[in-house]
């Protein structure tokens, strides 16, 4: 905290304090709260719970990045362009779509089965057909109905009898292709498709990350140089990673770039090369 204090304000003003110590309490201010923009912040951190979750659930690792994410909650229309970025980060994904009713009934497999002990007080003898009119019954759109009213309608002996939640066991399970979080009305789908530009987007980052837990362990500083002893990719998937169509996802990485990015200074014969070599790309060097 006095570090900041000294280089943020004392070492730029002279009418502050010596120390943060010497200086008072901030005063709030309430007219300076954005109420709204505390909301959707909150809203944020939400969603990227969600996402991280549903990452967690899918077994795709965080560095891979994902062609997108679908999203459900109250405000979500209204969540400024920065903001909806910032989730986008969080959860490396290319783009956030908002999540449909119709969309959403394709994420996941729902089941649903009678709860006889809740069944068994309202019912008595005729739980068994009761239960048996659940199973039959379509359960999305029964799910979908006791969502939006709390009650659900199921046909027992020609006979329209209202069931609740309790009454029932609701089992989901996100569709192959996606990963899917919930909670508190709020929904976030990850779409775990991968075409080849997000394969490789994920292989260049989990080339730069062995190389810098290379460097890490070897106790090596940010400005010493390396060698890159490794034959690696086809040079095709590796021109792509790193120098193609923006390179590294974002960074417009190429083999010289990465080569720069991870060694700045000359030492001995630590130096990266890279050049390729018929179909594939050598690295000579040292530390694998």
């Amino acid at each position: 905290t006095e570090r900041v204090w000294q280089d943020l304000f004392a070492a730029t003003s002279s009418e502050v304090p010596d120390s943060v110590h010497l200086a008072s309490w901030p005063q709030a201010d309430p007219e300076l709260i954005d109420d709204t923009l505390a909301g959707q912040v909150a809203l944020v951190r939400r969603l990227v719970e969600l996402g991280r979750a549903a990452r967690a659930t899918s077994g795709v690792r965080t560095r891979q990045p994902l062609g997108r994410a679908l999203v459900a909650a109250s405000g979500w229309d209204d969540l400024p362009d920065d903001l909806r970025t910032e989730i986008a980060d969080e959860l490396n994904c290319t783009s956030l779509v908002s999540l449909g009713e119709v969309a959403e009934a394709h994420l996941v497999d729902v089941s649903v089965k009678a709860n006889f002990r809740a069944l068994g007080k309202r019912f008595g003898s005729r739980t068994p057909v009761v239960a048996q009119a659940i199973a039959d019954s379509d359960a999305a759109a029964l799910v979908a109905d006791l969502r939006q009213s709390g009650t659900a309608t199921v046909m027992v002996e020609g006979e329209a009898v209202a069931v609740v939640e309790d009454d029932l066991v609701v089992s989901e399970s996100p569709a192959q292709g996606w990963a899917v979080a919930r909670d508190g009305g709020e929904t976030l789908a990850l779409d775990l498709m991968l075409t080849p530009e997000l394969r490789r987007s994920g292989l260049a980052r989990e080339c730069v990350r062995t190389l810098q837990e290379a460097r890490k362990n070897a106790g090596l500083a940010v400005s010493d140089r390396i060698q890159w002893p490794r034959r690696l990719w086809p040079i095709t998937d590796y021109q792509q990673a790193f120098g193609g169509n923006g390179g590294f996802g974002l960074g417009g990485y190429s083999p010289i770039a990465l080569g720069v990015a991870l060694a700045n200074k000359d030492k001995g014969i630590i130096t990266v090369t890279t050049q390729p070599d018929g179909d594939m790309l050598y690295a000579p060097g040292v530390l694998w």
